[in-house]
């Protein structure tokens, strides 16, 4: 008689053990976001890799389609990636504290985006696709290498703005 395995973890499972971990693998998140399951993916609605130690996000982060809250904070990201404005339910995005130099145009598609703070980064200019965010009410991006703040951004009807 053969052993059938009862232990086998869900993807889902393994999922957020990866996340929890002090240093998640870059690779294995991405290998487990292409791995869940439909009904799965609409389960992820926050993803908070607060001081992971990572140099860059998961390329397929975009598939999490779900996710409404997303912070990166506190890494050592370089870049964020073009994909990042295909996560059109994002309402809060914070990725301060890692070493960003460029905010894709793509964020200009994130039109739910509530709160976006960038701050403590190493960014120069800001895309002008940034307001097209109509749904913005706080908007932080100060300790940048931002020589001169866009006018359209003055313009803009954004209640808590610090830059």
């Amino acid at each position: 008689m053969s052993k059938v395995a009862t232990n086998i973890k869900p993807v889902y499972e393994l999922f957020k053990e990866e996340v929890k971990k002090d240093k998640p693998d870059i690779d294995m998140l991405e290998l487990l976001i292409d791995r869940l399951q439909q009904e799965d993916i609409y389960k992820i609605t926050g993803l908070i890799l607060i001081n992971k130690k990572l140099y860059k996000l998961p390329n397929n982060i975009c598939n999490l389609t779900n996710l409404q809250y997303f912070s990166c904070s506190c890494n050592e990201i370089s870049n964020l990636s073009d994909n990042i404005g295909n996560l059109t339910n994002l309402r809060l995005f914070y990725c301060s504290y890692n070493k960003i130099n460029e905010i894709p145009d793509s964020i200009g598609n994130l039109t739910n985006l509530q709160r976006f703070d960038c701050d403590n980064n190493q960014i120069s200019i800001l895309p002008d696709s940034i307001g097209n965010l109509t749904n913005l009410q706080r908007f932080s991006c100060i300790n940048n290498q931002i020589s001169e703040i866009p006018k359209w951004l003055e313009n803009m009807n954004i209640p808590d703005i610090k830059t």
